[in-house]
């Protein structure tokens, strides 16, 4: 009967003193689940038509890279003439295999973002901050990207790192981890 007691004491102990840290495979799990996963960008359009009206050097070199995601089945474009005005715009939509493969969601998806690995975790009682390594993988629309912002004096939109490292906070609920 001691015996009995004395391990019910045991196991009630263990229980009651168990941590609330978080692991490494449960952090990835759950940053995986919530993280942002793409780097994107809703100007490529814009850029599209800006580029073919002033028929600079990246019109030539923006014309075959629309050729291949037409022929891909990415995009389609068009030409809108606006009488009113004497103008033209030239537009870039993505498709439905565009968006089947993950390439657009409300936006161009330039370069999709994939957990790499958790480096390290800091914790507190209601929080932690989890340092995790990042890759890009680039998407068929960066090479726009690239195109239209290679040589800008201010990059609109940083996606060039192909692997780095990022602190991502979680906030622990009731019911459980968040990403902050």
């Amino acid at each position: 009967m001691k015996k009995i007691v004395f391990l019910l004491f045991t196991v009630g102990l263990l229980l009651g003193c168990s941590s609330d840290k978080i692991t490494k495979e449960e952090a990835k799990r759950i940053i995986e689940q919530q993280y942002p996963q793409s780097c994107y960008t809703e100007h490529l359009s814009f850029e599209y038509d800006y580029i073919r009206k002033r028929r600079s050097t990246k019109a030539t070199l923006l014309e075959p890279f629309a050729d291949y995601l037409r022929k891909e089945g990415l995009i389609t474009t068009s030409k809108k003439e606006n009488t009113f005005e004497g103008t033209v715009k030239h537009t870039m939509v993505p498709t439905q295999r565009a968006k089947d493969l993950g390439f657009y969601d409300d936006n161009f998806i330039i370069a999709q973002t994939n957990l790499v690995d958790v480096i390290d975790i800091s914790q507190t009682d209601k929080e932690a901050i989890i340092r995790c390594k990042v890759s890009r993988t680039k998407t068929p629309f960066y090479i726009l990207h690239e195109l239209f912002y290679k040589n800008a004096k201010v990059k609109n939109y940083d996606c060039l790192e192909e692997e780095y490292e990022v602190d991502v906070t979680l906030i622990r609920f009731d019911d459980g981890w968040r990403v902050k």
